[in-house]
């Protein structure tokens, strides 16, 4: 039977299932699968019927079975965690709820788009000295539920850790971080902050498993001015970082780094770890689990030491060299005072000496402390 003459008779059945397609391609059509999908037949049934002439049963099928679907391919597990971190505090003049909330939902928003995407969203509450906590407060859209992770480090967990880690801070993000990672259950883990807005095409990264292990990947940056962002609603930031062309010669936007960077980069030794790698590296670095264990995670926070730096030099002790590359689109960071464009990186020469293909790193330290988990 020719391919026109398969689609005519599935179509002109007034009811199929799921099933009675697949047996009808497989009959009739010579359907060859070219996929790595583990196929659970038995599930099948499961699967409710549609009526094919009709676009808003099709449509109808693609929001209630998407899930029954994921889990007939075996395709239903974490893909992609994104780590956060933060607290019901007074950071940036009080308004970190609002920004938590939107980074929350533009990824809802997002998932509209592509719900096949599989991540969960990790958000670290560290040392929290408010009367309500995160997950009092926040609001998480249905694309988001139950994929919503809070983990919460107590006070008496944030004095433990001060003590067994040294410092004297109450809020330590490279701390919270690590704890993230640790907390993930994604084959890979992005590490970002909750004013960072991704774009939709980085979350479609995750439907067909295109991120590789050995590959440590980042992102161009563009920064908003803070009295504009203010100004943007949620449809308003979903339309710029989905068209970040509308920002060109804008005076509300400037790139984060002097120098954009582009492409895939291998990292052989100090000389390849040029400035604008390092400063476009801030605010977004994924890897696979495996790789963010290896390296235990974020590096202890120093004094006049750029975090990025060191985070890059730790992937290098994993081997002689590792494969860095770009995100084909930028993420945006709203709420920057003053965006201007970092024309001179602090020298990290003596830190990626020091730890590049040998030597020991500074680490945190755990104690198997128990963290409370909540699943929004």
């Amino acid at each position: 039977m020719s391919r026109r003459r398969c689609v005519e008779r599935i179509i002109s059945e007034n009811s199929l299932s799921v099933e009675e397609i697949l047996t009808e391609n497989l009959k009739n059509c010579s359907i060859i699968f070219n996929n790595n999908f583990k196929f659970d037949k038995d599930k099948i049934n499961e699967i409710k019927t549609v009526q094919l002439k009709d676009v808003s049963n099709i449509n109808k099928l693609a929001k209630t079975n998407i899930q029954k679907i994921l889990q007939i391919t075996h395709k239903n597990e974490t893909f992609l965690s994104i780590v956060v971190s933060g607290r019901n505090d007074n950071y940036f003049k009080g308004k970190f709820i609002d920004i938590m909330q939107r980074f929350i939902d533009v990824i809802d928003k997002s998932l509209e788009k592509v719900p096949l995407s599989r991540i969960e969203v990790v958000i670290v509450e560290y040392n929290n000295n408010s009367t309500k906590g995160l997950s009092e407060v926040l609001k998480i859209g249905k694309n988001l539920h139950g994929k919503t992770k809070i983990v919460k480090v107590s006070h008496q967990n944030h004095l433990e850790l001060q003590k067994l880690n040294n410092f004297k801070e109450d809020f330590d993000s490279n701390q919270a971080k690590t704890i993230g990672i640790m907390k993930s259950s994604g084959k890979f883990v992005l590490v970002t902050n909750p004013d960072i807005i991704l774009p939709i095409n980085f979350l479609d990264y995750t439907t067909d498993d295109n991120f590789v292990d050995g590959v440590v990947y980042l992102a161009n940056r563009i920064d908003l001015i803070n009295t504009y962002a203010q100004k943007l609603q949620l449809d308003d930031v979903f339309d710029l970082v989905n068209s970040p062309w509308k920002l060109d010669q804008s005076e509300n936007a400037a790139p984060f780094c002097i120098s954009e960077t582009f492409g895939t980069y291998v990292m052989r030794s100090i000389n390849d770890f040029r400035q604008n790698i390092v400063c476009n590296s801030r605010d977004f670095i994924l890897a696979s689990k495996s790789m963010w264990n290896a390296v235990k995670g974020f590096p202890k926070k120093e004094k006049n030491k750029d975090t990025n730096a060191r985070i890059l030099s730790n992937f290098m002790r994993l081997a002689n060299g590792f494969t860095l590359k770009f995100m084909n689109d930028p993420v945006i960071e709203l709420n920057i005072d003053e965006p201007k464009p970092i024309e001179n990186m602090p020298d990290f020469s003596p830190q990626t000496r020091k730890l590049i293909c040998k030597g020991k790193g500074d680490f945190y330290v755990f104690n198997h402390e128990n963290f409370e988990e909540f699943v929004l």
